[in-house]
């Protein structure tokens, strides 16, 4: 009879402890918050593979009209580490730093504010022309000659001194352009090592009416015109998307010389001398 008593009070005091267990977690209110939960961050890749980073933007959920809960939010920030030169591959660390006091007014157990990947989706930087595929380059030469093709007519009056004798309200034509030379530029080991450019030269052959002086009889018209077109900033997600506005006319040369000679004045421009000071150019085709 004596061990049935002991027997109930030790399963009384088994509920009773578990009562009080019970009432205390439900007065605590707590809400349960993984700081790093996906549905409320954003990871910002930036940059290239071997020069990139990360930045987050974060959109929690919560009742704004709690000041509590406001202040709580309002104090969380990030640490990314390491966070220069990432290249794809790397690992790296996410830290959601937030005010403890802060979180224990707000009634926030805070999970999780700590995680890892590896690095994935940052662009691959074509800074020399050997990276590039050979699908790859066919394509850009293929858009490029769409482009001189498309624009000719128009881009040879690139400035007000481009074919200043030229009688722009008579009929003009431009023959079909015709490659003199491909070039690549490219910035490595320079103090601004970054994608590389493409330069495309192109001739044509202007014909049309010269203006009129006075009473003098309009004269026929016929000079050859070089036109430069450059698509800048190679990366590889820029081929995959490349598109003919992409690739910009930059400089016309109207002057009757050789192909040799205005090839010397295109890469004068990449010169130490010239505009491009920290460019190597290279001829590719």
């Amino acid at each position: 009879m004596e061990n049935r008593k002991n027997y109930r009070k030790v399963i009384m005091s088994f509920v009773f402890v578990g009562i009080y267990i019970s009432l205390l977690a439900c007065g605590t209110g707590k809400t349960d918050v993984d700081l790093t939960n996906d549905k409320y961050i954003d990871i910002n890749y930036e940059g290239v593979s071997g020069a990139g980073s990360i930045t987050v933007d974060s959109n929690y959920k919560y009742d704004e009209e709690n000041v509590d809960l406001t202040k709580f939010y309002n104090s969380i920030s990030y640490n990314i580490e390491p966070n220069e030169e990432l290249q794809n591959g790397d690992t790296v660390v996410l830290t959601m730093k937030f005010d403890e006091d802060l979180a224990e007014k707000a009634n926030i157990n805070v999970t999780k504010y700590e995680k890892s990947w590896k690095v994935k989706g940052l662009d691959i930087a074509y800074t020399n022309y050997n990276r590039l595929s050979e699908k790859e380059a066919n394509k850009i030469k293929s858009i490029a000659d769409n482009v001189a093709n498309n624009n000719a007519k128009k881009d040879i009056f690139l400035d007000s001194y481009s074919f200043s004798s030229l009688d722009r309200d008579k009929d003009i034509s431009v023959s079909d352009p015709e490659i003199v030379a491909i070039y690549f530029c490219s910035y490595e080991g320079s103090e601004y090592e970054s994608s590389g450019d493409m330069i495309f030269l192109y001739k044509v052959t202007v014909t049309g009416t010269k203006t009129s002086f006075g009473d003098r009889t309009n004269d026929s018209y016929s000079q050859k015109a070089y036109m430069k077109y450059k698509l800048d900033n190679i990366t590889k997600n820029k081929v995959k998307k490349l598109k003919e506005k992409d690739i910009k006319i930059e400089k016309v040369y109207d002057r009757n010389l050789t192909d040799d000679e205005i090839k010397r004045r295109v890469e004068n421009d990449y010169t130490p001398n010239g505009i491009y000071t920290t460019g190597k150019l290279e001829e590719i085709g």
